[in-house]
């Protein structure tokens, strides 16, 4: 009988038979590969969960910043708005914001200083950088119209729609503050 010579493992010993066994059978071959090819596709998914991810936090990291936009805007308008030096002037200017409806013209004038056309302004900057079906809303909860306006709370509200879940409502960004 002749010595094997070789001292690996899987030629040392001989299969059933006297036939030495070398490479892969077809079947390993096969689930090697669908075990390549479900790890890939799960790679895949997480990506573009990923992607999707992203996408909302931009939209809803927008809105933020256009919220905190209407907010300041809000805020510098204190200057007098009549001559009765017994009006609070910030609180009338708080006001105008919650009762005014936007100008909608469809141009913004940005050197106005209207606040009708500042909603307008702020409503197409809206529409322009957050996905479809965006509104945003100025609001007073609750207002004590008291002459102090530290006691209201304003809250300023952007909507639109979630363009990475399939045209869903995204969870609308609301930005509370007192004057």
């Amino acid at each position: 009988m002749k010595q094997n010579s070789c001292c690996h493992p899987i030629c040392a010993s001989p299969a059933p038979g006297g036939v030495h066994q070398r490479g892969f059978t077809l079947l390993e071959v096969l689930i090697a590969l669908v075990v390549l090819a479900v790890g890939m596709l799960g790679i895949a998914a997480l990506q573009a969960r990923g992607m999707q991810y992203n996408t909302d936090a931009y939209a809803r990291t927008q809105a933020t910043i256009l919220a905190y936009d209407m907010i300041d805007r809000m805020r510098t308008r204190s200057y007098p708005l009549s001559n009765d030096p017994d009006k609070n002037k910030l609180e009338d200017a708080m006001q105008l914001y919650t009762t005014t409806a936007a100008n909608n013209d469809g141009a913004c004038d940005t050197a106005s200083t209207v606040v009708a056309e500042e909603l307008e302004c702020w409503q197409l900057e809206i529409d322009r950088t957050l996905p479809g079906g965006t509104n945003g809303t100025v609001a007073c909860n609750p207002c004590n119209n008291d002459g102090n306006p530290s006691n209201d709370i304003y809250q300023v509200t952007l909507s639109w729609v979630n363009r990475a879940a399939a045209g869903t409502p995204a969870t609308p960004v609301m930005v509370s503050f007192q004057p």
